[in-house]
């Protein structure tokens, strides 16, 4: 059973490996990068910096661009520190940071605003089909899906007005109840 458990590890880690390598070759194949941003040419891959290594260097005219590539679920709190490390690399040369995933956690914003908002980090989400190939998009803050969200009779309320709403409903209900005692 231990065995089972750290084959299903393993494969699953080398699923999302080879789909992020997958995702990788194609931005640096033909200059693919242009379809993120027209102004990006490929530098290198998997630069080694202090604490880590950028999965594309890249150009945007004078300015540097490293790239953190996810082609599947990703743990927000490890990539806003990769992201935090990368930034930190690149600011003093006046460069910036995209981040290319299929889905953005809303997290990886709350936490990074800061650099969103000074224009150090942009964000990306793509989509891939057999038939279509990859298309890249860049999301901004006001587009980000907050999954805590909750959409009731067409409005959205975030998980403490949806609790509040339902404690309100919960005390009216149990007035209503005990009132017809």
């Amino acid at each position: 059973m231990l065995i089972d458990i750290i084959v299903r590890t393993i494969q699953k880690h080398m699923v999302r490996n080879y789909a992020e390598k997958f995702l990788q070759k194609y931005l640096i194949k033909n200059n693919n990068l242009n379809s993120i941003d027209k102004k990006l040419s490929f530098i290198e891959e998997e630069k080694k910096i202090p604490g880590g290594r950028i999965d594309i260097y890249a150009s945007k005219g004078s300015k540097k661009v490293a790239l953190e590539l996810k082609a599947a679920h990703y743990n927000t709190k490890t990539t806003c520190l990769q992201l935090i490390n990368y930034i930190n690399f690149i600011t003093p040369i006046k460069g910036e940071v995209y981040f290319v995933a299929p889905k953005i956690n809303v997290g990886i914003y709350s936490t990074l605003q800061q650099y969103y908002n000074n224009k150090q980090l942009k964000l990306f989400e793509y989509t891939y089909s057999k038939k279509d190939g990859f298309d890249f998009f860049q999301v901004y803050k006001n587009e980000l899906n907050d999954s805590r969200k909750i959409t009731f009779l067409n409005e959205i309320l975030t998980v403490k007005e949806a609790k509040k709403g339902i404690e309100f409903f919960s005390k009216k209900t149990q007035k209503k109840y005990y009132q017809q005692d």
